[in-house]
């Protein structure tokens, strides 16, 4: 675990356009719950990065707040993954992307709820739709 948030870190500090937020680790019994946002759009603040196990199943929450004076297109992609780190297959529920129209200094939350007990690791990705300033 510890070399993966190693290698994610380098890859972000390699990466001078790009900003990376960690993740908020819960852990449970022998398994790792974990949420995990990375965001490549500059003035977009991800922020109260959580995670919680309730009747066996991951709730992630977050929220996007964007800095910039006029609204901001952006698109939210998400995977689930099981313990082990594999992708949960799309039929499973175990992916989705979202394009977003985010208003200027508003804050947005996201709350998403694995689609199985075996859905442990949420990882979100947030691309700009529009130009960087």
């Amino acid at each position: 675990m510890r070399v993966s948030i190693a290698i994610l870190a380098l890859l972000a500090t390699s990466c001078a356009n790009y900003k990376f937020w960690g993740a908020e680790e819960i852990m449970r019994g022998s398994g790792d719950e974990s949420v995990q946002i990375r965001t490549w759009v500059e003035d977009l603040e991800v922020e109260e990065v959580v995670g919680r196990m309730a009747e066996g199943r991951l709730t992630a929450q977050f929220f996007l707040r964007s800095e910039r004076d006029a609204p901001i297109r952006v698109q939210l992609s998400w995977v689930w993954k099981d313990a082990d780190g594999f992708i949960m297959r799309p039929a499973q529920g175990g992916s989705g992307q979202q394009d977003l129209l985010l208003s200027p200094g508003a804050a947005k939350a996201f709350s998403f709820v694995s689609p199985s007990p075996s859905a442990i690791k949420f990882s979100g990705s947030i691309i700009p739709l529009d130009a960087q300033p």
